[in-house]
């Protein structure tokens, strides 16, 4: 299976849609398109192994109502390996790769304030919450990494 299948399959996942700020299925056309986007745009796209085959991914994307180097993150892990600690180990080598390597200065996560594995997720490894938002309707918890908030 090719990355864009993977990521096509993961993202339509119904657990990955019922958490998403846009629940509902996306396209295969949709998909490609966003796929070529991600590619064009250089933004930081990491997939995330597990003895070499792929589980999930880490991703961020410039959002044009932040600061240039301020990137919004997206996180998905198959069901399979889903409380491993996986995607703790993704997000937190992520960010510390982005940080290091592209031009990103501070990483925003947005929470739908019912998703509990992802609040879990995000305090464990960016510390605290940095407010709230409505985002798409929804009720949200933001969180930055680095915390540049103490």
């Amino acid at each position: 299976m090719t990355h864009i299948a993977f990521i096509f399959a993961l993202v339509n996942d119904p657990g990955v849609r019922s958490i998403s700020f846009h629940s509902e299925k996306i396209s295969w056309k949709t998909h490609l398109a966003w796929f070529d986007r991600q590619i064009h745009e250089n933004n930081p796209f990491y997939i995330v192994s597990f003895d070499d085959k792929p589980c999930g991914y880490v991703r961020m994307q410039r959002d044009p109502q932040l600061p240039k180097y301020e990137y919004i993150l997206t996180i998905a892990v198959t069901a399979g390996h889903r409380k491993k600690g996986i995607a703790t180990a993704a997000l937190r080598a992520a960010c510390k790769q982005a940080l290091a390597e592209q031009s990103v200065r501070k990483i925003w996560a947005m929470v739908k304030k019912d998703n509990i594995a992802s609040h879990r997720l995000f305090i464990k490894t960016f510390r605290k919450e940095a407010g709230t938002q409505i985002v798409n309707g929804h009720a949200a918890t933001c969180f930055v990494y680095p915390d540049y908030l103490e």
